[in-house]
């Protein structure tokens, strides 16, 4: 019983022995797991700033892509801008009467106007301004020839270009109604006739509703062509096409 009570006292201070370095073993793996629990946190807020950091990236390069596009429009449009002047460049040479796009040629009489007059002058505002119909015929000759773009001639002798109405000169109501021409500088003053023909006694407006008295409803029975500063236009044969954009 004696040599029993011995082994299993040598078997307890074993067991006692065992737990306590299991308990070691339990502290130290707490203290791991505490240290690997605040590394995860760590860990999840640089994810988190990770991908916030990979989105604002991707907005970046998103708008460096539409800014690489847009350059590259703009390289096309200068480009081509630069056909374009070579071309009437090229005219003035060869032919004598060339005189320049009506564009470069005419200039609101104050900013407020500019979607106005680009609105009713339209493809007229590229329209080439030559003297006679035959120089407009060379032209397009030479374009032929040179397979270049096709151009629009507005030869001084050959448009019917009206003139202008002096009634509609004096609208009062509604109130600040002007020709388009009056509200258009133009130089050389031999290109009347193209500015006239452009702007059509078209009248311009303060407001999209005046627009719409004016082209229908001005009170002699007639239609105009009438704009808004906003670009609303209301044509006299029933067209109507909107906005600034």
């Amino acid at each position: 019983m004696e040599a029993k009570v011995k082994q299993k006292r040598s078997e307890l201070e074993e067991n006692v022995r065992r737990v306590e370095k299991l308990n070691e073993y339990i502290r130290t793996s707490e203290q791991a797991l505490s240290d690997l629990r605040k590394q995860e946190e760590g860990f999840g807020e640089e994810v988190t700033d990770a991908k916030k950091r990979v989105a604002e990236i991707n907005d970046e390069l998103e708008s460096i892509m539409i800014e690489l596009g847009d350059a590259k429009v703009d390289k096309h449009e200068d480009s081509r801008r630069k056909k374009k002047a070579e071309i009437v460049d090229h005219f003035k040479r060869l032919f004598p009467g060339v005189y320049d796009r009506l564009v470069n040629m005419c200039q609101p009489i104050h900013k407020r106007y500019n979607v106005a007059i680009t609105k009713v002058l339209g493809r007229n505002m590229e329209a080439i301004v030559v003297d006679t119909e035959r120089t407009a015929r060379s032209c397009i000759k030479y374009l032929k020839e040179q397979m270049l773009e096709a151009e629009t001639f507005l030869p001084l002798d050959y448009i019917d270009a009206k003139p202008l109405k002096e009634r509609l000169r004096n609208v009062q109501s509604p109130r600040n109604v002007k020709l388009l021409y009056d509200v258009l500088q133009y130089d050389p003053p031999a290109i009347k006739r193209a500015v006239l023909y452009a702007t059509n006694n078209a009248l311009v407006s303060e407001t999209a509703d005046d627009a719409s008295k004016v082209a229908y409803e001005l009170g002699d029975g007639r239609r105009y062509d009438a704009v808004a500063l906003d670009g609303t236009y209301y044509q006299k044969n029933g067209f109507i096409s909107g906005g600034s954009t």
